[in-house]
């Protein structure tokens, strides 16, 4: 006896895609009783007559093929976004690092705070730069292509002026004090990025060179990190509350930490033992409040938040384009963080405590201003370098 077919809904996907070929092969012929008597009849006049078939549906095999791959593609397809979704509801994990430096993965628990991507509307009014500098003499412009400029002792006014291979000084006028051309072993190549410590020495990262060069008050070169150290193309650096200096390193993927006298004191690589990726390329590092550091993520398009212990702590979504023109990042005293967004000619504030982002034009503005560095003047003033505009922009900080 011929086993009873099974239910529709009990049979397999690849059952029911299988039987639905073979059907597809096979002809089917619908013959009347009128059909059947014409086929005598036409059999009759000999064997010369071909025979003939009505009702015939058979289809090519190629046919056949292109349905079979497109049901299988439609199969797979599904099967993908249901896998995607299986792993993607896996457990974050979370960077600790030891005494000594080396990094360590623990997975995420409740009491720890989990990297939460900020989905919130961007709104805010336009800001007006209270102060231009760098407009030069009949219209000549003073800088090219800078990238960062910090306030310095004495109300003075540091530019890395990264196009004329120079660092500027200027008054709280903006008058030309001088220009530092010399680095430690030579003349400088890109000044890309400063930090000032509360002594009032400059700390100007040589990009090109791979060194972090130490002036004082006066510009006088004192010492260089080691060109053995490995930096050379690094984006940004910053000093912490510890007199320590932070190195964002694209080219080896790493966010290095520098004693005062700039000697290697640990790296924090992307990768870490465990296996969690928590950044690649990184373009730029500020330090916060707490020794809170944050790091700009260029090729995941975000600004990831470390605790002092090295927990990664929270995630904003940003609009990176590269390293040379990356977003730079001013930590305030409140929590909140002010971004630089080059793309947009814009200004963003984030809270971390209510996860909420401002966006804020630039008065003159337009993409064409291209903001990247974004320092602290006095204690509620900063200055934003326009890459694309050669200008240095005073604002005073936004509320919100």
């Amino acid at each position: 006896m011929r086993e009873k077919r099974r239910r529709f809904r009990d049979q397999s996907v690849w059952t029911i895609l299988f039987r639905m070929i073979r059907a597809l092969g096979q002809p089917a012929t619908t013959r009347t009783p009128k059909d059947v008597a014409r086929g005598s009849e036409d059999t009759s006049m000999g064997s010369g007559s071909a025979p003939q078939t009505l009702g015939s549906r058979a289809i090519s095999p190629v046919v056949v093929l292109l349905l079979a791959a497109s049901l299988l593609v439609v199969v797979i397809v599904v099967s993908i976004v249901i896998l995607v979704r299986l792993f993607s509801s896996s457990t974050p994990e979370l960077l600790t690092t030891t005494s000594n430096g080396t990094p360590v993965v623990t997975a995420a628990v409740s009491n720890n705070t989990t990297p939460v991507p900020t989905q919130a509307k961007l709104i805010g009014n336009a800001i007006s730069a209270e102060h231009v500098f760098g407009g030069g003499a009949a219209g000549t412009p003073l800088f090219v292509q800078p990238q960062e400029a910090v306030a310095g002792p004495g109300g003075t006014i540091y530019v890395a002026d990264t196009g004329n291979k120079r660092v500027v000084v200027l008054n709280r006028a903006g008058k030309l004090l001088r220009s530092i051309t010399s680095g430690f072993n030579g003349a400088l190549q890109a000044p890309f990025s400063l930090a000032i410590t509360p002594q009032g020495h400059l700390f100007v990262l040589d990009s090109d060179a791979g060194q972090i060069i130490e002036y004082d008050a006066k510009g006088t070169a004192l010492r260089a990190s080691n060109t053995a150290l490995g930096i050379v193309h690094a984006r940004g650096i910053a000093v912490d509350s510890a007199g320590h200096i932070l190195v964002a390193d694209p080219a080896s993927n790493a966010v290095l930490t520098l004693n005062s006298d700039l000697t290697l004191l640990k790296q924090l690589s992307n990768a870490t033992p465990g296996g969690a990726h928590l950044f690649d390329q990184p373009s730029a590092v500020a330090a916060g409040p707490g020794g809170v550091m944050y790091i700009v993520d260029s090729q995941n398009s975000r600004l990831e938040r470390f605790s002092s212990g090295g927990l990664l702590q929270q995630t904003w979504q940003l609009a990176v384009s590269d390293t040379v023109h990356s977003p730079h990042v001013l930590p305030l005293a409140d929590g909140r963080v002010l971004v630089s967004d080059p793309q947009g000619g814009k200004l963003l504030l984030f809270d971390s405590a209510t996860n909420q982002v401002w966006s804020h034009s630039l008065i003159p503005g337009g993409p064409s201003l291209e903001p990247l560095g974004v320092a602290l003047v006095g204690q509620s003033k900063a200055l934003i370098t326009c890459n694309g505009s050669g200008q240095i922009l005073e604002i005073a900080i936004p509320r919100n």
